[in-house]
């Protein structure tokens, strides 16, 4: 088998992505590198629980990989005769986004109310849901509150309104 990866580091990219870089094997063992792979495992403070793995042909590979998670990661390298030993371990840490966006908005009219239900987004952008936003137009009546049902009051009976809905972390506002 080829020798280790040598030197791996990890430069943090944009919305959760990881450039990782490191140096070619000393010696490739006598046969060509086909392969090299990335295992990325979740620290132990991480809420992620599967490990994950990337594969390329070079340095560098670029992956994303889950918001707001810390992993350890190792490079290996891989020709015909077998796997290489692990390189030296390096830590990763991804950075939190914005969440997204709520799912299965229902509206329900009442008398100069509306409710809102939803279900929340199915990813929170590494940081915890601290509430939502619900806009109602025209007249730009914003509520908010931090779980569904969420109710907007003072509208007007008779007038057709648009309701939007986004989920917020600490990072900022999701889509609508």
């Amino acid at each position: 088998p080829p020798g280790a990866p040598r030197r791996l580091v990890v430069h943090p990219g944009q919305n959760s992505s990881c450039v990782f870089l490191f140096d070619e094997p000393e010696h490739d063992g006598g046969s060509k590198i086909e392969v090299f792979s990335i295992i990325c495992v979740p620290s132990e403070n991480s809420s992620k629980t599967t490990p994950v793995t990337i594969y390329g042909t070079e340095s560098p590979i670029v992956a994303s990989l889950q918001p707001g998670c810390e992993y350890q990661a190792i490079a290996r390298a891989h020709n015909t005769a077998g796997v290489s030993n692990p390189s030296s371990t390096t830590t990763v840490t991804t950075s939190a986004t914005v969440p997204g966006v709520p799912r299965k908005v229902e509206v329900e009219a009442g008398d100069s109310t509306a409710t809102i239900t939803f279900q929340p987004p199915s990813l929170d952008g590494g940081a915890t849901i601290q509430g939502y936003t619900v806009l109602a137009t025209p007249g730009n009546k914003m509520v908010n509150q931090t779980q569904s049902p969420i109710t907007v009051t003072g509208l007007d009976n008779g007038t057709e309104y648009m309701f939007t809905v986004c989920a917020n972390n600490a990072i900022g506002s999701g889509p609508t």
